[in-house]
């Protein structure tokens, strides 16, 4: 029986970028385990350029200029998709695809459409979440972009032959600019043999507050620094805060920190590698996500599946899988007052971080990236059938 033949586009591949990198890393080694053959083209990154064998997968990292392992440049995709418009042509006659699965629907979807004009090859458009209209509406820059790019990105989702968002919220977003078109759930998923609970975890003093993510406006991460600086004008036990990631706003967060006087308390620890998580998540008592926006967060179900109690802004995309005195605490986002309330509440009370942090790893447990990997093929099965 004929191999199915897959090639996968995005601009972010590890150790390049975040969530988006991961499920696309993710997918392809599940594809390529469930017996499809998979191209993975992506943006090339000092030393890493060409192509290579990567778990049973061939990855094409093509010239793409890029500057930075945690953020791009709206000026690095125009360079991208520059680029692949000539090596997905290669691709196509070498490699010969079956389907196309592009991650965002800009930059990759561009080369998706390309494609399909071409060599009449189908994609699926797999949405992320900023390259949704209406996503990240509190930066006038994206707002601007996507206004900018609306037109051509409705002829991408209108030509592409499937439609999938990473969770419901991103679907009703997404349905807000496109209300007649089909678009299907594939939730991200997250290894819950990797990410696990340790055993016999004894809370010690400082207690240990965490937060993964990119450092942009729309993280949240401001707010965050602010009920820090809250946490520690109150009476209550010593904590400490780990701040894992890279982006725009770390100069600045670590100024007003050092202003604030909280260097002791607030460590910033730049990008991390992949293998190096699993451990964080494990010293962690609590993990905090303050975001104004997200498609659907790898870092809050690593979290959840290392069995942290969640504190999440009460927002659509993290209310869908936090629930309120369940399996975590909501506050309105933005609002550093009742994040630091919150913060209290827990550190105060170890009983309930327990019961949280169970209640957090069940839930994970329904979102393995096994169940992420068989909608994906049979999305594709639809398609070539």
């Amino acid at each position: 029986m004929k191999k199915k033949r897959v090639l996968i586009i995005n601009h972010e591949f590890p150790p390049i970028g975040g969530g988006a990198a991961t499920a696309s890393d993710r997918i392809a080694k599940g594809l390529s385990s469930s017996g499809a053959e998979v191209l993975v083209m992506t943006s090339s990154f000092k030393n890493l350029k060409g192509k290579s064998d990567w778990h049973d997968i061939t990855l094409w990292r093509i010239p793409s200029w890029r500057r930075s392992k945690a953020t791009g440049s709206f000026f690095e995709a125009i360079l991208f998709t520059l680029s692949a418009l000539f090596y997905s042509l290669i691709a196509a006659v070498r490699f010969k695809p079956d389907v196309i699965i592009s991650f965002f629907g800009v930059p990759a979807g561009i080369i998706a459409l390309w494609l399909k004009k071409v060599f009449r090859k189908p994609y699926i458009i797999s949405m992320r979440g900023i390259d949704v209209p209406g996503s990240q509406s509190n930066e006038p820059l994206i707002r601007y972009i996507h206004l900018l790019i609306k037109p051509l990105l409705m002829a991408i989702w209108k030509n592409a032959s499937a439609l999938v968002a990473n969770s419901e919220s991103l679907k009703k977003l997404a349905l807000d600019s496109a209300p007649s078109m089909a678009i299907k759930v594939i939730n991200n998923g997250v290894d819950v043999k990797t990410y696990q609970p340790p055993r016999d975890k004894i809370r010690k003093s400082p207690i240990s507050i965490l937060f993964v993510g990119r450092l942009r406006i729309e993280k949240g991460i401001q707010t965050f620094i602010e009920a820090i600086n809250i946490l520690r004008q109150k009476k209550c036990a010593s904590f400490k805060v780990d701040i894992v990631g890279d982006g725009k706003m770390r100069n600045s967060l670590q100024r007003y920190a050092e202003a604030c006087g909280m260097t002791d308390v607030v460590l910033f620890h730049g990008w991390k590698a992949s293998d190096v998580l699993p451990e964080m998540y494990c010293r962690s008592d609590i993990f905090v996500i303050p975001s104004f926006y997200e498609g659907m967060s790898n870092a809050l179900f690593e979290a959840m599946a290392s069995g942290l109690p969640i504190i999440a802004s009460d927002i659509p995309s993290n209310s869908e899988f936090v629930k309120d005195q369940d399996n975590g605490l909501l506050f309105p986002a933005g609002d550093s007052n009742k994040l630091a309330s919150s913060l209290q509440r827990l550190i105060e009370d170890e009983s309930l971080c327990k019961h949280m942090g169970i209640n957090s790893r069940h839930i994970a447990e329904y979102f393995g990236w096994h169940k992420t990997v068989q909608h994906y093929a049979e999305t594709i099965d639809e398609i070539i059938s």
